[in-house]
């Protein structure tokens, strides 16, 4: 197939601005992903930083029927008893990896700035409301909030 000088030009630059546009959508993500911490280091602080379709994403991996029409300040409301009250049967899902990772940042007091997962290791945590992600002096960091290391 002859693809003509002109349009040849026309899909190449298409296709440096969908490159474009995808690392400024991969930048605003991570900007996203670690945003400081405010203190204390608790769920609502942390699911305040969640966009409404991170929020629902939690909602709907525990199973949490009866909350898509809430606002976001609703949603957080409901979410943070939802984890709480799913905290045990989500915690028994783990396998022995998992488990042993969300055991090392709860015996460092629910903070760890040493990070050995990848991005969907730590979107499954995320996904769940267990493990947050964000900076801590200026550095990238996993939280537990407080309340589910008092469980």
């Amino acid at each position: 197939m002859d693809v003509d000088k002109k349009t040849q030009e026309m899909l190449l630059q298409t296709l440096y601005r969908m490159k474009e546009e995808q690392y400024k959508f991969e930048q605003r993500r991570e900007a996203r992903l670690w945003k400081t911490f405010k203190t204390p280091i608790n769920l609502r602080n942390l699911l305040s930083y969640l966009t409404m379709d991170e929020l629902s994403e939690i909602r709907q991996n525990l199973e949490l029927p009866g909350l898509s029409a809430l606002r976001k300040n609703e949603l957080i409301n409901a979410l943070k008893t939802g984890i709480l009250n799913s905290a045990y049967r989500v915690f028994n899902l783990f396998d022995d990896l998992r488990y042993q990772f969300v055991k090392k940042i709860v015996n460092n007091d629910g903070l760890t700035v040493r990070i050995d997962l990848d991005k969907d290791q730590v979107n499954y945590f995320r996904s769940r409301g267990i493990i947050f992600t964000g900076c801590l002096n200026g550095k990238r960091a996993l939280a537990i909030p407080f309340e589910l290391i008092s469980e």
